[in-house]
């Protein structure tokens, strides 16, 4: 009796078992109205100043793809995703590696297939549930540092439709005091500066005249001296300064 009795419980207990609804999967993340960085694309990680980012708007994703900036349509449902009808402006990105990234960033935009939430934010999937791209929150905004007698390096030189950076192993800096400004590139520069508002104007820099280690690092800080009395107004954002001519040229910095 109590064999027959035990093998009745295993039974039900089995059957419960069976019968027992599956627990939900975890919801699917939200998209409209948020705002990412990409963090990785595949396994590598993207580069510090050139990271794309996702902005999911009601049906529609747009943000940079490291160097040029992007738009397009999306549907998801569920876990599901797709981006679609992807648009990109053609400026010229003379970085090899960020053409690069923006190369493998815009080819996974076509492959996503799934969404799903991370550790560290989302990750997009493609149909066979390999990560494509992995996704942050931006950090926060650091407190805009002042124009004036901050160090400001030179990341991005812009030029009609064309930004490029640096060429490999110069650097530029420059410093702004209340009426003058100076900086050093292969020579030391400086001149006198007037700031009201948003606006900006540099006077003709003087310069030593030391030679330059080559003669592209010569045309650089040539290029660079020439475009400061075009420079009409100033933007600070965080840690970066853009100084922009009205034909949107302009060279951009980061604070040292």
């Amino acid at each position: 009796m109590k064999k027959g009795l035990g093998l009745l419980l295993a039974i039900l207990a089995i059957s419960s078992t069976a019968c027992a609804p599956t627990p939900p999967g975890p919801a699917a993340p939200q998209l409209v109205g948020t705002f990412w960085v990409v963090t990785k694309i595949g396994d590598a990680a993207t580069l510090t100043d050139h990271q794309p980012t996702m902005r999911f708007e009601d049906g529609t994703v747009l943000g940079s793809a490291g160097c040029n900036h992007y738009s397009g349509a999306y549907t998801a449902a569920g876990g599901e995703l797709a981006i679609t009808q992807v648009a990109i402006s053609e400026m010229a990105c003379l970085d090899e590696q960020v053409t690069a990234q923006e190369t493998a960033f815009t080819a996974a935009l076509g492959r996503i297939a799934k969404v799903a939430t991370a550790a560290d934010g989302l990750e997009l999937r493609d149909a066979a549930g390999q990560p494509l791209l992995s996704l942050a929150p931006p950090r926060p905004e650091p407190s805009p540092r002042p124009l004036v007698g901050t160090t400001w390096e030179l990341t991005t030189i812009r030029t009609g439709e064309v930004a490029s950076s640096l060429v490999s192993g110069s650097s530029v800096s420059l410093q702004l005091k209340e009426t003058s400004y100076q900086g050093k590139a292969c020579n030391t520069f400086g001149g006198e500066v007037s700031v009201t508002g948003t606006g900006i104007k540099f006077g003709s820099p003087h310069s030593t005249k030391m030679a330059c280690k080559s003669t592209d690092i010569s045309a650089q800080e040539a290029t660079v001296l020439g475009m400061l009395a075009q420079l009409s107004t100033w933007s600070i954002t965080g840690t970066q300064l853009s100084l922009s001519a009205p034909d949107g040229s302009g060279l951009d910095f980061r604070a040292k």
